[in-house]
């Protein structure tokens, strides 16, 4: 009698595959960590100073309205970084870009070591705030149009209120907080602002 023979059945169990580091970004984190003083060096200057320098000055002019030199809070990042064997820079997966990762570590960061300095308590959900600030610069489009209208704007505090308040997200309260100002005037101070900013953005294609 003939032996009937059964092909084993292959079972294959789908898995979530785990976000990985892209090449660039792995080349980057290497560079940073090198124990070669030149080979971190030339990836500090890179990284701090050109890849991130938008972010770096976001936060330098948003949050500390130019109060502490671009230098000082690259040191300050970079020792955050750093500290405890690069637990911090360890913890990039991959979930994102590292430049997109580390605009929510530089800003939860900084807003917490603002809110010290400031000697309040931090009230805001750090978390939405940085989640806020990264969805309104990941529009490219729509960035680059507004920041096309605020450079028209002649109104120095006109454009500060905006930038905070709208493309920022700060709440008006914290906005009103970092002009100095109250939050009743800094009410005044948007309503002005929104008006010049529509009289322009209808003409940003004109001439």
């Amino acid at each position: 009698m003939p032996v009937l023979m059964v092909k084993p059945i292959e079972i294959t169990i789908m898995t979530t595959a785990k976000p990985t580091i892209n090449h660039l970004d792995q080349v980057i984190v290497r560079g940073l960590k090198s124990e070669d003083s030149t080979i971190k060096a030339t990836f500090t200057q890179r990284f701090f100073y050109e890849d991130i320098a938008g972010l770096i000055n976001t936060i330098k002019w948003s949050l500390f309205r130019n109060t502490i030199e671009y230098d000082e809070l690259v040191s300050e990042l970079y020792l955050h970084l750093s500290k405890n064997g690069w637990q911090i820079l360890n913890s990039y997966r991959g979930e994102a870009k590292l430049s997109t990762w580390l605009s929510c570590v530089a800003w939860r960061y900084f807003f917490k070591l603002y809110k010290r300095n400031q000697r309040m308590q931090p009230t805001d959900d750090v978390q939405s705030l940085v989640n806020e600030v990264v969805a309104s610069i990941s529009n490219d489009d729509i960035r680059m149009d507004v920041e096309s209208v605020l450079a028209r704007m002649s109104n120095k505090t006109y454009v500060e209120a905006l930038r905070l308040n709208v493309v920022y997200g700060y709440s008006a309260e914290d906005s009103a907080r970092l002009m100095n100002t109250t939050i009743s005037n800094f009410y005044n101070i948007k309503s002005r602002a929104i008006k010049t900013f529509l009289s322009i953005y209808g003409k940003r294609y004109v001439g």
